[in-house]
C-alpha cells in the first residue's frame, strides 16, 4: 500500500469518526443538528466558512487560472478576500444576532420572520433558489473531488466522485452542522498547510523567488504581470473589474452566511 494511499484511507476514517462522535451532540435538538446550538468556537467556524467556501474553487480553478494567466489571477484572490472581508464586517453580526433573536435556523426562516411575510412567498422563493442553485454548486464540488481522486489514484473519475459523496453524506446526516464543521475545519487546516508547502517546494525547486520569476517570464512574459498582458485601459479595468467582482457575491451566499 503506498503512503499516499493510506493517508488517505487515515483521512477518510478520520472524517466518518468526526461523524459518529458529533451525532450524539446533533441528535440533542434540531438547533444542534442545523446550527450547532449557535455555541461553535469561533477558529473551527472561520476556518469551516473558509474551507466551504474555497473548496475545489482553490485547489483546482484558481491555479487553473493561474496558470492560463499568471499572476494577474491575484485579482480574483484578492476579490475573494474583500468578499469574505465584508461578510464578516457587515453581514455576520447582525445576522446571527437577528437570526438568534427570530429563532430563524436558514435563510429562508430569516427572511420569513425579518420581513414579517405571512404569505410564506420569501420562504418558497429562497428555497427554490437555494436549491436549484445548490444542485449545480455542490455537483460542481462532487466532480472536483471526483477529478482529485481520479489523478491522485487513477481511478475513474465517477468512482471519485462517488466515495467523496458517500463520506459526506454520512458524517453530515450523522452529525449534522457540528460534523461539517469539524471536518471542515480539518480540511481547512490540510488545505492551508498543502498550499504553502506547495509553494514553498515549488519556489525552492525553481532556485528562489528571483529565478523563479525569470522561468516563468522566460516561457510567457505576461504571465509575471498583474495586467497579465492586456493593453489598454479598458481591458484592464475589465480584467480588474471582474476578478474583483468573485467577491460580490460572498454576501449572498447561504452557505457562507
Amino acid at each position: 500500500m503506498s503512503t499516499v494511499l493510506l493517508v488517505f484511507l487515515v483521512y477518510l476514517v478520520g472524517m466518518v469518526v468526526v461523524g459518529i462522535i458529533t451525532a450524539r451532540l446533533a441528535s440533542k435538538s434540531l438547533d444542534d443538528f442545523i446550527l450547532g446550538g449557535r455555541k461553535m468556537w469561533t477558529p473551527v467556524i472561520a476556518l469551516s466558512e473558509k474551507g466551504t467556501d474555497m473548496s475545489a474553487w482553490l485547489l483546482i480553478g484558481l491555479p487553473g487560472q493561474a496558470f492560463k494567466m499568471g499572476i494577474g489571477a491575484l485579482w480574483a484572490g484578492i476579490g475573494v478576500w474583500l468578499g469574505s472581508f465584508f461578510n464578516w464586517l457587515v453581514i455576520a453580526t447582525p445576522l446571527r444576532q437577528l437570526s438568534g433573536k427570530f429563532n430563524a435556523l436558514t435563510v429562508p426562516d430569516y427572511f420569513e420572520s425579518r420581513f414579517d411575510d405571512t404569505s410564506h412567498l420569501l420562504r418558497i422563493a429562497a428555497s427554490i433558489l437555494i436549491v436549484f442553485f445548490f444542485t449545480l454548486y455542490v455537483s460542481a464540488q462532487v466532480v472536483g473531488a471526483g477529478k482529485i481522486l481520479a489523478a491522485t489514484f487513477g481511478i475513474h473519475h465517477v468512482v471519485g466522485m462517488a466515495i467523496g459523496l458517500s463520506i459526506i453524506l454520512f458524517y453530515t446526516m450523522a452529525g449534522g452542522f457540528i460534523a461539517e464543521s469539524w471536518t471542515d475545519f480539518f480540511q481547512g487546516l490540510i488545505m492551508a498547510g498543502a498550499l504553502v508547502l506547495m509553494c514553498i517546494v515549488g519556489v525552492a525547486a525553481l532556485g528562489g523567488i528571483g529565478p523563479a520569476f525569470a522561468k516563468i517570464r522566460a516561457v510567457d512574459p505576461n504571465a509575471v504581470l498583474m495586467s497579465a498582458g492586456k493593453t489598454g485601459t479598458a481591458l484592464y479595468l475589465g480584467l480588474i473589474i471582474g476578478s474583483l467582482a468573485i467577491g460580490f457575491g460572498y454576501a449572498g451566499q447561504p452557505h457562507i452566511v
